[in-house]
């Protein structure tokens, strides 16, 4: 788990999220905050750091699994465009959109952005298992 260490919840409602219906689902935005001095950073990379893709997904599966009260595992990305890079100490602060919708019992359509600063660092799209 990532949260608490890698990346803290800045603002959120009463319930953790921001939800707002869409014609897609419900949205949710959170905003975070990225822990610059955290030591995947001296790997990832020496001098230049950069948030690993693997991270970003893991955020967005946790956020998620937050959402619907359950632990969910990630069974299919249908696409993840990395859009630009993420060094967290030019964008420490990023939102993080998340729009689902439940198709059948446990499975779930995600769809997620990563922004900050008027970037985009991420589209997504996949399903979960809960």
């Amino acid at each position: 788990m990532l949260r608490n260490n890698f990346y803290t919840v800045l603002s959120a409602d009463e319930t953790g999220s921001k939800n707002v219906e869409s014609k897609d689902g419900k949205q949710l935005i959170y905003t975070i905050k990225l822990d610059e001095n955290h030591p995947v950073y001296k790997g990832h990379f020496p001098g230049n750091p950069v948030v690993p893709g693997v991270c970003q997904v893991q955020i967005i599966g946790e956020l998620f699994s937050e959402i619907i009260g359950k632990e969910a595992s990630l069974i299919r990305s249908d696409n993840i465009k990395f859009m630009n890079m993420i060094d967290p100490r030019l964008n420490p602060v990023l939102n993080i959109t998340i729009i689902y919708c439940g198709r059948e019992e446990n499975l779930w359509d995600v769809t997620s952005t990563i922004s900050g600063k008027d970037l985009l660092f991420l589209k997504f799209k996949g399903k979960y298992l809960s």
